[in-house]
């Protein structure tokens, strides 16, 4: 029993040091659907994400097509918290 005890406490105390190096990271995640260069809808979303690197390794920006009319500009955008 003490055995599992100290296994545990072992595994609890490096969870603690790894996570103290994480960086929580605010980001915004931005879709506008176009037809025919026309906004048929825009949303944005509230994401976080967590990191030992930069926030801005997340950013991202890419344009998608679904067919010929209807296009999808999708931008995601981050910071640290």
């Amino acid at each position: 029993m003490r055995k599992l005890f100290c296994i545990i406490t072992v595994f609890a105390i490096i969870t603690c040091l790894a996570s103290c190096s994480m960086k929580e990271c605010q980001c915004y995640s931005t879709n506008v659907f176009t037809r025919n260069d026309s906004i048929v809808q825009a949303a944005t979303d509230t994401v976080k994400n967590f990191t030992r690197n930069e926030c801005e390794e997340f950013n991202k920006e890419e344009v998608l097509t679904m067919d010929s009319n209807l296009v999808i500009h999708h931008t995601l955008y981050c910071e640290e918290k």
